[in-house]
């Protein structure tokens, strides 16, 4: 897929008709004429270098800064992680399969998505996607449910769900009649607890949003990271969204994950939150894609005939306009197409492929995939940097071995096993507290001395700096 494209048309210069010899200019000598020709040719690089000077002034900053990166920077993180890649390991023959899952997804049935069906697998099969819980807004006509894509569509698993006026993500199990009945109106507290009663499931996306009811009781899982959430810092300032809409210009087509990490902050706060929560009753993690693929930038020639940036590209007005010897010279690169440049910044397959929860089944069907969900049985992973199938926690006490999301009883003689994809850096986190840090190991275990809720951080050094790469759900195991 391209995420970007340059439009020129040649501008067409028509031969002189209709011009009667005695109308022409008089014969001018070689040397005026090339004096004309040598000092016309000497005005427009004038322009054009004028043009680049003040565009260079005010980019200077953010250009350098992308070229930086596209030349040093991204490489030698592309090739630390085609080291890392190369000592993987596959995934054991345990009867587990991870399912790369896409949780929090638009489509044209939203207000603010016009993303195809024909799109939206397009993406979700180059990306290597296995189930989508699609997330549409809510409408009065449940057009988000009735129209929803659902079912196996060309080796993808498609969820229907929707994202409510409450801001919550609710996925109400199988979708047959009682269609209407889904989207209710009623107070917060009681939303949705027919949800849950159907079989259904609600879960938090937006953790940053403020004013929310964590005190509820009818939600079961919340994500914990969000990429909207951090795409939004983006546009606070005018100097990063600059820079952003160049390096994603410059880098998009080699490195497309690459220029995510401009604006990534690690969810610090959401972790705590989540871990909160836990303390009192089980809440289940998971990744919000919040995939659109409708934030876009593009340069148009305006209808006055000045040079307009268009955000997103389809807006009625432009967000800036330049006339003058800008619009001039734009004029000489387009005749009767509008569009000089266009730029997707969200694009399915990259939204889709950055962050993911991996769900863990023993086999594939809609229903095994969704009770994965529903039992918190996977872990949030930045997939698209290094892929984590093969990660297990689990909690083995003499005979019995129980995954992620599970909730047992202490007892003496347990303990807690990782496996990872290859040897590096883990942290074992107890009641929201770091409780043990490993280094450059692949599989450990440690003793489980007391009650508490536990899970599992894992983190990767890519070109001397250490990303995170792995949450897992915790193993809540209970006091008698």
């Amino acid at each position: 897929m391209r995420y970007f494209r340059y439009r020129y048309l040649s501008r067409q210069i028509l031969p002189e008709e209709g011009i009667k010899k005695s109308e022409k200019s008089r014969p001018t000598s070689k040397r005026r004429r090339g004096l004309r020709w040598i000092c016309g040719f000497s005005g427009v690089l004038l322009v054009i270098f004028l043009i680049l000077a003040s565009i260079a002034v005010v980019i200077n900053d953010p250009l350098r800064n992308s070229l930086h990166r596209y030349f040093f920077v991204y490489p030698r993180y592309a090739k630390s992680l085609e080291s890392l890649k190369a000592s993987l390991r596959p995934p054991p023959e345990d009867g587990w399969r991870d399912f790369r899952a896409v949780i929090h997804a638009h489509s044209y049935l939203s207000h603010d998505s016009e993303g195809t069906p024909r799109e939206i697998v397009a993406a979700a099969k180059k990306a290597g996607i296995d189930a989508i819980f699609m997330t549409d807004h809510a409408s009065e006509d449940n057009r988000q449910l009735s129209e929803a894509l659902v079912g196996d569509i060309s080796g993808v698993l498609f969820f229907p769900g929707y994202e409510s006026r409450a801001n919550l993500g609710v996925f109400p199990g199988k979708v047959k009649g009682e269609l209407r009945a889904v989207v209710q109106h009623r107070p917060l507290k009681r939303l949705f607890d027919n949800i849950t009663e159907r079989g259904g499931l609600v879960i938090y996306p937006h953790p940053e949003a403020a004013h929310r009811g964590w005190n509820l009781t009818n939600f079961q899982g919340m994500e914990i990271y969000n990429i909207h959430t951090d795409a939004k810092e983006l546009f606070k300032s005018q100097s990063l969204l600059l820079e952003g809409l160049i390096n994603t210009a410059i880098s998009s087509q080699k490195y497309p994950l690459f220029g995510l990490k401009i604006f990534f902050d690690e969810p610090t706060l959401f972790l705590e939150r989540w871990d909160k929560l836990n303390q009192h009753r089980r809440v289940f993690g998971t990744a919000g894609n919040d995939a659109h693929q409708n934030t876009s930038v593009a340069l148009k020639i305006t209808t006055t005939g000045e040079v307009g940036l268009y955000m997103p590209a389809n807006a009625e007005e432009p967000t800036l306009s330049w006339g003058g010897l800008f619009a001039k010279f734009a004029d000489l690169l387009t005749d009767k197409e509008q569009t000089l440049w266009f730029l997707q910044l969200d694009p399915y397959e990259v939204s889709y492929s950055y962050v993911n929860t991996y769900l863990l089944s023993e086999e594939r069907s809609q229903e095994a995939v969704f009770e994965a969900l529903k039992a918190g049985r996977g872990y949030v992973a930045f997939g698209g940097y290094l892929d984590p199938r093969g990660f297990r926690f689990e909690y083995q006490l003499s005979e019995k071995t129980l995954p992620m999301g599970s909730e047992t009883v202490f007892e003496q003689g347990g303990k807690l096993v990782v496996r990872l994809p290859l040897p590096t850096e883990a942290r074992i986190i107890k009641d929201g507290q770091l409780l043990a840090k490993f280094a450059d190991v692949a599989d450990f275990a440690i003793d489980v001395v007391a009650p508490g809720i536990y899970r599992v951080e894992v983190r990767i050094d890519v070109a001397d700096e250490n990303w995170p790469w792995i949450y897992s759900n915790p193993i809540r195991i209970q006091g008698n």
